[in-house]
């Protein structure tokens, strides 16, 4: 019995078929990986108002930006100027204020670059909203207004007698 060429073509086929879906294995150059990580990262200080900033000892009135070496914990110091009070004290987006009622707090380790802001307000500097107040004014209006009334009432007891 002789085979039609299509049996070896239906087999090529297959055959192709089965090398393509076969587990291979692919050789490789050995292949290194490096990193680098750096010793230091910035700190950015950010100060709105009056008032001192220090940084492990180094005081700072103005913005700054300082190196601080990897993992280093900072120790910060807040002083508000006098006539000034501490307003919101911030680590990134982290509200911090409570931590500097004794003025001074330790900071977490270094990863990476860091910001620190701190607000000072003046003191006795409450926004005025709405309409003044007058006492004077309205005590005299109520003393216009009773006047007012006791004249009518005198004079409607005179028309009535």
């Amino acid at each position: 019995m002789k085979r039609k060429p299509t049996a070896y073509i239906v087999q090529a086929i297959f055959l192709a078929i089965m090398f393509v879906l076969l587990p291979t294995t692919v050789w490789a150059q050995e292949t290194t990986l490096t990193t680098s990580v750096p010793s230091g990262h910035t700190m950015h200080i950010k100060i709105t108002g009056e008032g001192t900033v220090g940084v492990d000892g180094v005081a700072y009135t103005k913005n700054a930006d300082i190196e601080l070496q990897r993992q280093h914990r900072p120790e910060i110091s807040v002083v508000a100027a006098d006539g000034s009070k501490i307003k919101i004290v911030l680590w990134g987006s982290e509200d911090i204020t409570a931590a500097f009622q004794n003025e001074n707090w330790t900071g977490p380790e270094i990863l990476e670059d860091a910001t620190l802001t701190v607000t000072f307000e003046k003191l006795g500097s409450t926004p005025q909203t709405g309409e003044p107040f007058y006492p004077h004014l309205w005590i005299g209006l109520l003393i216009s207004s009773l006047l007012g009334l006791m004249v009518c009432l005198l004079r409607s007891k005179k028309v009535c007698a």
